[in-house]
């Protein structure tokens, strides 16, 4: 076979371009630490690099997630945690407007009290975040969750959604919690009971707290009306569902003008005092499924604070079984309060899991990509000296042939 001139000299620039090329990438990947300059000089770790770093980005969008939810929980939190307190002062002021030898100026001194705390806590409900969007108002942001109405009560608007955040793969959390829950609805596990009085009442008789004689009553769960009426006088006693459906008939009996001790059907009792005529009637009502509006409940309260009772037993009996009802009322918002600042907490400790999990994460994507990445230096640099080697001995290889007599001959 016949190797012509051109050919040798094409072989030998070949050789030269090729060491040079392999000295360049050599050369790029030592001054930019990174093993792969190109995708050509490892496919399928480039691939891999890919998808380590979308899955480590998709680490740190979820973490800053972590960061809006916990924000959102925390500001909430302290919220309910003001709230708490002042449900404290109210308890402590319902306590007070008990005492019997306060007078009718002080009483309406302290009905003023009770409006004040109650539109700081309706401050609280319609609290706003950063953003200005309202902390319990669900999915609806922009609306207040409680407005007053034009006959100044304070009602719900907003709707009961859960603004939920993907805090990791496999995990939404709802950042907030709506105002419905917490300010008109009794925790989950709330048995107790409320008992009150109509505004149409006309003797000065009082209610008692109910008392439940027996936990697994066919009745405990349902609502109770006391209906007084006769000569001597008889109680009669109406069962209802939580629907207001009328549940089995009214029982009738003998009022006890000795005890004021009144059975309820299915497990409770209640004490009524004397005082009441034909034609008054109380109720008894659990707060599970009840409507306990926080400020509706704080209205009533005012109201009745305000209204004179010197000389008026009618009147003084319904204070007393306002304030009665109040302080149950009260309580089962504090509880719901409790409840939620707890679940609260319990969000907040997942995300600090979730933190340490996402670090943990972070690092292994970090350490996967710096393996699939970076350069070992101490083999490149040994590699850039043989390709130096390499190239050094293809440009003398080269000027040797370019010597040799035969290519130097004349045509």
């Amino acid at each position: 076979m016949r190797i012509s001139t051109a050919q040798f000299y094409q072989t030998g620039v070949n050789a030269i371009t090729g060491q040079q090329s392999k000295l360049l990438d050599v050369y790029q990947q030592i001054s930019s630490g990174k093993r792969m300059v190109s995708p050509k000089d490892d496919p399928l770790g480039a691939a891999q690099t890919i998808n380590t770093s979308q899955a480590q980005t998709l680490n740190a969008r979820l973490g800053e997630n972590r960061i809006a939810a916990r924000q959102g929980l925390t500001l909430t939190e302290t919220k309910l945690s003001s709230a708490s307190d002042l449900m404290h002062e109210l308890q402590t002021k319902i306590v007070q407007a008990q005492n019997e030898t306060l007078n009718d100026s002080d009483r309406q001194t302290m009905s003023q009290v009770v409006t004040n705390l109650k539109e700081t806590l309706m401050g609280i409900a319609n609290a706003t975040d950063g953003a200005g969007q309202y902390l319990f108002s669900g999915f609806q942001g922009d609306r207040a969750p409680f407005v007053l109405d034009a006959a100044g009560n304070a009602v719900w608007q907003a709707d009961q959604g859960k603004r939920m955040i993907q805090v990791d793969n496999a995990r939404q959390m709802s950042s907030s919690d709506d105002g419905k829950q917490v300010f008109s609805t009794a925790a989950d596990g709330d048995r107790s009971y409320f008992t009150g009085s109509p505004a149409t009442n006309t003797g000065s008789a009082t209610i008692s707290n109910a008392v439940i004689t027996n936990p697994t009553g066919a009745n405990i769960g349902n609502d109770f009306k006391i209906d007084f009426s006769g000569a001597p006088l008889d109680t009669t006693v109406t069962v209802y569902d939580k629907t207001g459906a009328v549940v089995g008939a009214p029982v009738t009996a003998p009022y006890d003008t000795v005890t004021g001790k009144v059975t309820l059907p299915g497990g409770l009792d209640v004490t009524v005092s004397t005082g009441a005529v034909p034609g008054d009637s109380f109720y008894v009502k659990t707060v599970k499924g009840e409507d306990i509006n926080v400020f509706q409940t704080l209205d009533k309260l005012a109201a009745a604070l305000k209204a004179p009772v010197t000389g008026n037993t009618t009147t003084l009996a319904s204070l007393r079984n306002t304030l009665n009802e109040s302080q149950t009322k009260l309580s089962a918002n504090f509880g719901s309060f409790l409840t939620v600042r707890s679940s609260i907490g319990v969000r907040i400790n997942e995300l600090d899991v979730l933190d340490s999990a996402g670090s943990t994460k972070d690092l292994g994507y970090k350490g996967e990509l710096a393996r699939l990445e970076d350069v070992d230096m101490y083999t490149a640099t040994m590699e850039l000296q043989m390709r130096k080697t390499n190239l050094d001995a293809a440009t003398q290889a080269f000027q040797i042939i370019q010597q040799l007599s035969f290519f130097n001959a004349k045509a």
